[in-house]
């Protein structure tokens, strides 16, 4: 099992797997799937930090385990005239929050040696709120390339960036102490400015929950409800963008996003290349106050109250080849109701057939009728 999915994959799979008290039965899917996928996203991670970081050492940029705490009130270098934190970027104040509440939340679970919660909680962190929200959403500021204003929130960005993958891997490396090691040899040893941690993760301080993000004057416990608002609105563009088959690649221009919370709406306009990145948006139209879209012209989805998207419909889609493919959607669709209404019109099939197959047939010309309805009544729309 080692030599096929790692040691670390294995000692995590055991010690999470299961409850104290509890008999483990062990899955080699489970390996696979908890334990090695985790390990490759852990090496996955630090190769998206590597080279922008290497770009910004050559900018002259330097990194300490210490730097996140310039951007926080009660930091070690805190300045007197200055509020860091207000500073922040939305997503950025949200991801330090999580990681806070991510280090109560383990170190509750220590105490309790519940060693299987804390591990599991560390993995869901890792997994969701950095892999697929935050080190994506840092992406949009790493590789911008707009001057000095870009220069200072990549390396603020870095500076965040690096805090939360750090102590992520210190929270895991009693799960996972090879790839740990190995990554903090590579990533911190190498990088980091000063002697300011121990020259192995093994000697490294436990992470300590931020100081100065809780009540503060900028939303407190708001920026965690809106950061679902955003991650809402990102999740109800691409559900549209599935239904309608907008390929991957192509941008939809004109989005319109009608919001009512003028905080909500700062917010999310704050993050807006974010937006853009994520949901393949080449424009965003922000609206104040609730208001209808005509329907013939945009695709709305509710992501909240007091808050919709809409889609322009001739950007999700070329105009004529979605006409083509409508057209031929509705032939297939009227040639199978054609059959299945001659077979329920047979009245031997209905008498001889079994009830069951009866029901199922009438059932799937209903459904049929239903989306062949849609369908026409979307290619009308087009033309």
């Amino acid at each position: 099992v080692i030599q096929r999915y790692g040691c670390d994959a294995l000692r995590f799979t055991l010690a999470t797997g299961t409850t104290p008290g509890q008999d483990l039965n062990l899955s080699l899917d489970k390996v696979e799937e908890k334990g090695r996928n985790l390990v490759n996203k852990i090496w996955n991670g630090a190769k998206l930090i590597a080279k922008p970081l290497s770009s910004l050492e050559k900018e002259g940029y330097t990194w300490s385990t210490t730097k996140v705490f310039d951007h926080i009130n009660g930091g070690v270098n805190e300045s007197p005239s200055v509020s860091p934190r207000t500073s922040l970027p939305f997503a950025e104040r949200w991801i330090l929050r999580e990681l806070s509440s991510l280090i109560r939340s383990v170190d509750a679970a220590h105490q309790r040696h519940d060693m299987g919660e804390a591990g599991r909680a560390v993995s869901a962190f890792f997994l969701n709120q950095f892999s697929s929200w935050y080190a994506e959403i840092c992406k949009t500021r790493l590789y911008s390339s707009n001057g000095d204003g870009a220069s200072r929130e990549a390396e603020m960005a870095m500076d965040v960036l690096m805090h939360v993958y750090v102590s992520t891997i210190q929270l895991l490396h009693p799960y996972m102490p090879y790839v740990t090691e190995e990554v903090w040899q590579r990533l911190v040893i190498t990088h980091r400015d000063g002697d300011d941690e121990g020259s192995s993760i093994m000697s490294s301080s436990w992470p300590s929950p931020l100081v100065g993000l809780e009540g503060d004057d900028t939303g407190g416990d708001s920026v965690s409800s809106d950061f679902v608002l955003f991650q809402e609105a990102v999740r109800a563009v691409r559900n549209i963008r599935a239904e309608h088959q907008v390929p991957l690649g192509k941008k939809i221009p004109g989005a319109v996003l009608v919001i009512d919370s003028d905080r909500v709406r700062s917010r999310l306009k704050s993050e807006e290349k974010s937006l853009q990145f994520l949901c393949k948006l080449d424009t965003i139209t922000w609206v104040g106050s609730q208001q209808s879209m005509d329907p013939e012209q945009y695709v709305e989805s509710v992501v909240g109250d007091g808050f919709c998207v809409y889609l322009p419909v001739a950007g999700l889609v070329d105009a004529e080849q979605e006409i083509n493919r409508l057209s031929r959607q509705v032939v297939k669709l009227e040639k199978d109701l054609l059959v299945l209404t001659g077979r329920l019109s047979s009245a031997q099939f209905v008498e001889k057939a079994p009830q069951n197959v009866v029901a199922s047939t009438t059932e799937k010309k209903n459904e049929l009728a239903q989306q062949l309805k849609m369908v026409q009544d979307r290619l009308s729309n087009l033309r």
